[in-house]
């Protein structure tokens, strides 16, 4: 999600200095999938290794909200409700909210 997806983003090496969609688009089908699997095994908590936070919610936790930043974040975890919730109960703990990384710096107007 990060390599293949995120970072084309962040430090675009396509034509022109734009994203490579001849990375971005077949990564899309696999991040999906991998989604439905993370969403499903939110099914039933809002972390992963049940009530409690685990490493594994703190390594997600950042990769889940650069996703959510990217232009198809939105699209990609629109059926990923537990994905949601879940990520609503870790944006509510204050060391997140203390290591929340800044929001996307908008171009400049020329």
């Amino acid at each position: 999600m990060i390599r293949r997806y995120v970072l084309q983003y962040i430090f675009p090496k396509g034509a022109d200095g734009q994203p490579d969609r001849a990375v971005i688009d077949p990564a899309l089908e696999q991040i999906a999938n991998y989604l439905s699997i993370i969403d499903d095994g939110l099914a039933e908590h809002d972390f992963l290794a049940g009530d409690q936070v685990s490493s594994a919610d703190l390594f997600l936790a950042p990769i889940m909200t650069y996703l959510s930043r990217m232009p198809e974040g939105g699209e990609l975890l629109a059926d990923c409700a537990n994905i949601r919730r879940a990520g609503g109960a870790m944006t509510q703990r204050a060391s997140y909210q203390d290591t929340l990384p800044p929001p996307p710096k908008e171009a400049a107007a020329e």
